[in-house]
């Protein structure tokens, strides 16, 4: 499994608006949805997901789902060998289930659970945590230094600064 968020050339938006909820009301959901909202009106952002062996149709207003798995995805990597987080990626035209395995302290198991709505080329891919949580470390701060080249402001948002630490970014 690889993945990164690829821009280049962004500039600071001046038009941008966006709501703010009640932040006692709200998860970090919400924020992601403001930052995936700026990120795709410069139309330059992209999410790269290479796995199983194909590269994934990733569109920018997928940050949002794929930002929910990525702290279960990284909590897996810290529990015990066993423990199991199964990821749904459904939109249009794609309904994919994966399966991420604790295998030991240093493997990962991601593996194929999609039944017949997906047949990957590989069934299975092993990758080492570390290199996992560098590329879950590195995707988060990417899209901490987009946000502060684009629009500055939703980096001080509550539920994002509490996001962005969980991955001790």
């Amino acid at each position: 499994m690889k993945f990164t968020l690829n821009y280049s050339e962004i500039k600071r938006l001046n038009q941008f608006e966006y709501k703010i909820e009640d932040e006692n009301e709200k998860d970090f959901l919400e924020d992601i949805y403001i930052v995936q909202k700026a990120l795709s009106e410069t139309g330059k952002v992209e999410i790269f997901l290479f796995c199983l062996g194909e590269n994934w149709n990733m569109f920018i207003w997928d940050l949002p789902l794929f930002a929910e798995h990525l702290l279960k995805i990284f909590d897996t990597c810290d529990t015990e060998n066993g423990k199991q987080y199964s990821m749904w990626f459904y939109k249009e035209g794609m309904d994919r289930k994966l399966l991420f395995t604790k295998v030991n302290s240093q493997i990962i198991r991601i593996e194929n659970v999609s039944g017949d709505k997906w047949i990957s080329p590989l069934q299975f891919e092993d990758i080492k945590i570390d290199d996992l949580k560098n590329q879950i470390h590195n995707f988060v701060n990417k899209i901490k230094e987009a946000v502060e080249i684009i629009y500055p402001e939703l980096n001080q948002l509550e539920m994002l600064q509490q996001w962005y630490k969980s991955f001790e970014v």
